[in-house]
């Protein structure tokens, strides 16, 4: 595991920027974004209820820091969040993607998995990444299939969720 040192290192690299879209990290004024988008059925029951980040995510907490938050923006509007969880199941790193439904089903989502791996083998070019999702989840398992990763495992949380675990394929 990478312990708490790798925070300051990754929030020193951002933000990443790939023409329009950006992962940034977050800041005093995201806290309503983010409770926002926490509120959206499709996310309550991604995150496993209606709290989610919801609950510590404020623009206090957010100036706090060190945190794991970063903010996804296409033309600089705030259009998602996402974040890098050390994770025992995943044996890993894994990454955390949440984009709001207006920006769903656009290339938005795989745009954005190409900057935060590709931000994250900059970084850390010595550490694997995995993207978990639940079991149920079949846009994103289709979303990482075509963006070249494969289940590798899978797992219940303590919440006894099923979740799939995905690493990219070699090539």
């Amino acid at each position: 595991m990478l312990g708490v040192m790798w925070q300051s290192e990754f929030a020193a690299s951002l933000p990443w920027v790939d023409g329009d879209l950006a992962v940034r990290l977050s800041q005093l004024g995201d806290g309503q974004f983010l409770y926002d988008l926490n509120q959206d059925p499709d996310v309550i029951e991604f995150l496993g209820g209606p709290l989610g980040h919801s609950a510590t995510v404020n623009d206090e907490n957010l100036i706090k820091g060190p945190h794991n938050i970063q903010i996804a923006t296409l033309s600089g509007a705030a259009i998602g969040y996402t974040a890098f969880i050390e994770n025992d199941y995943a044996e890993g790193m894994d990454v955390l993607i949440v984009i709001s439904a207006a920006h769903r089903s656009r290339g938005v989502g795989r745009r954005l998995l190409s900057l935060l791996t590709g931000g994250w083998k900059a970084c850390f070019p010595e550490k694997s990444i995995a993207i978990t999702t639940r079991a149920e989840n079949a846009a994103a398992q289709r979303l990482l299939e075509s963006c070249n990763y494969r289940k590798v495992g899978e797992y219940h949380d303590q919440l006894n969720y099923h979740h799939f675990v995905f690493r990219e394929a070699a090539t």
